[in-house]
């Protein structure tokens, strides 16, 4: 048993520590997602949240066929699903409102600082153009680096349908890039 079942199994059993510590595990990786998909630190801590409450109430469901982590971002993405269709300003949320500061890195030089800025905000900008199973798909994949049949069973598609919108959201991807770089 490695520790990631012994947490889980401690945590069935009521030990708040080891679910603190199962939460202490994920919840960077997990708000880094939120962050990238709605664009809002508020909303992103919001649903990071209900996430874990969620994996606390059903803990008793997960079933080790899948890896934990695939789990728990089944979790926040339905939430985050949920949340989208009743928020329908997350869509067209503007970019300058966005944290960018959480995702270039800091520089003491200022051009290099600028030039990511640029960068991100770009990149921003086409992630905010592609509708959600695109967008959600391409963050999965580019950003959180998880496998096709990690994203088809978080997203609750078949592997084809995965790779299908992901091919999608790559070449809207880069036809956006190319035509901001033109521009």
């Amino acid at each position: 048993m490695n520790q990631e079942e012994l947490l889980i199994a401690k945590s069935l059993e009521g030990d708040m520590k080891s679910f603190e510590t199962l939460v202490n595990l994920y919840k960077d990786k997990i708000y880094s997602f939120l962050l990238k998909m709605t664009l809002s630190k508020e909303d992103s801590d919001d649903l990071l949240q209900e996430t874990f409450i969620c994996v606390y109430k059903n803990l008793y469901k997960y079933n080790d066929k899948w890896k934990f982590s695939t789990w728990i971002y089944k979790i926040a993405t339905n939430l985050l699903k949920n949340y989208w269709k009743k928020n329908k300003r997350l869509r067209t949320r503007e970019l300058s409102q966005f944290p960018l500061d959480d995702l270039y890195n800091d520089s003491n030089n200022p051009e290099i600082k600028y030039e990511n800025k640029e960068n991100c905000l770009q990149i921003l900008k086409i992630l905010n153009e592609l509708n959600y199973d695109y967008r959600i798909a391409f963050v999965l994949k580019y950003v959180k680096d998880l496998s096709i049949a990690d994203i088809a069973n978080i997203t609750g598609t078949s592997p084809e349908n995965a790779k299908m919108r992901l091919y999608r959201a790559r070449k809207k991807y880069v036809t956006s890039l190319k035509s901001i770089r033109r521009s």
